[in-house]
């Protein structure tokens, strides 16, 4: 496992870190209120994202991973479930686009959901990867979807044109065309099967993934609703402020959510050679993420105000504080991410959709109250407090699924 999750989580980190490369050369360039604007627009559009899959993704993971065999049969029926959840999504932000984005030039919040469908296929193709363990296919699709991205942002850059216009179109650009060339390189590679389309088999793997759906977009609206929340409430120039912290949050959160997609194959495999073989896989997923979280929670944390003064320059020096909460909060969600992607393992996928409804409810009255009286620091910590009660309630779910194995 250590091996996969190393090949796995260098993939992810390269992708990881050229993204936050480029937010930290953003963020030095922009205002720090039309970084506060763009930190919304992609935050507001990633809250959208688990429209698109429903759940499909983690439910690719946990079936191939029995089964890698299951995923010629399934990659056309997801990859349709993806185009047709996508059109609606972006319908709806259409009807409803005056409430999303209050201010002048919406446009910038439509190109943000354009980069973020872009961005939701690469998505799904390095899932297919992932749940088969091919490695080889997922580095080229990486390496193909970032390419173009960071090659057009560092011509903004050469050429001195760096504004929040230029940089929400070239995202845009860049994901479309990333998602593309992931597309033709992963069809390329990918098995064919002589059994035709079926529509049929498509709703039955919506259904399949529904609980999973309900359960990350939950999920999902407690990671992002701090932003909403906050340029809401405080501004885009408080946002500016918690986004440097939280691009730095957001990168190490990256290393457990890394870890679970290589795990979650392994322990579904495990479940099925019984609960010795389980709970041993289990210790080891523990073992690696106190390690890294450990290490990070010690460097983080004493060294916040110097990352973000190194990163993103003295007029954020105001997010150190920030900063050195959210640590706190990524040591929590090393844990949590496990016990929420183990959810799907033991098959308690609705239990989970409660627990992330429980969570969600309890997040929505932290931020709106920490965030009135505290700002960015209050939405700090109401990340941190959000985290430690997803993980309470994974953990009572986990233990008691665990003794009927």
């Amino acid at each position: 496992m250590i091996k996969a999750f190393t090949k796995r989580f260098s993939l992810d980190a390269l992708s990881r870190i050229i993204t936050f490369i480029l937010n930290i050369l953003i963020a030095r360039k922009l205002l720090v209120s039309d970084f506060g604007l763009l930190t919304y627009a992609l935050s507001a559009a990633n809250l959208l994202y688990v429209f698109t899959e429903m759940g499909v993704s983690t439910y690719l993971l946990k079936e191939v991973g029995k089964n890698p065999e299951k995923i010629s049969d399934l990659w056309r029926e997801a990859i349709f479930i993806k185009l047709a959840l996508s059109f609606l999504v972006f319908a709806s932000a259409l009807l409803f686009l005056g409430h999303l984005w209050p201010w002048s030039r919406p446009w910038i919040f439509l190109a943000a959901l354009g980069w973020m469908f872009g961005n939701s296929l690469v998505d799904l193709y390095q899932t297919f990867c992932n749940a088969m363990h091919d490695f080889y296919i997922a580095a080229k699709i990486v390496i193909a979807s970032r390419f173009l991205l960071v090659s057009a942002v560092a011509l903004l850059f050469l050429t001195d044109r760096v504004s929040i216009t230029n940089v929400i179109l070239v995202y845009l650009l860049g994901s479309t065309a990333g998602a593309l060339l992931s597309g033709f390189v992963f069809a390329r590679h990918v098995k064919s099967t002589d059994k035709p389309f079926d529509f049929k088999d498509s709703i039955e793997l919506f259904w399949r993934a529904f609980p999973l759906g309900i359960a990350n977009i939950f999920g999902m609206a407690y990671f992002r609703i701090d932003t909403i929340i906050l340029t809401w409430i405080r501004g885009s120039a408080e946002t500016g402020i918690y986004g440097a912290a939280f691009r730095v949050y957001e990168m190490v959160f990256a290393v457990p959510s890394a870890l679970m997609v290589v795990a979650t194959p392994m322990l579904s495999k495990a479940l099925q050679e019984g609960k010795v073989k389980l709970l041993r896989t289990v210790k080891t997923v523990l073992l690696i993420s106190a390690v890294i979280s450990s290490a990070w929670l010690i460097a983080g944390y004493f060294g916040a105000e110097k990352i973000i003064s190194m990163l993103f320059g003295e007029r954020y020096a105001q997010s150190g504080s920030v900063l050195q909460i959210l640590v706190i909060a990524n040591t929590a969600a090393f844990f949590s991410t496990i016990f929420t992607y183990m959810m799907a393992v033991v098959d308690k996928q609705n239990r989970h959709a409660l627990n992330q409804g429980i969570t969600l409810a309890i997040s929505l009255l932290l931020n709106f109250i920490l965030i009135y009286r505290y700002g960015a620091l209050g939405a700090a910590w109401a990340v941190l407090l959000t985290q430690v009660t997803i993980l309470a309630l994974s953990l009572v779910t986990y233990g008691k699924r665990i003794k009927t194995i």
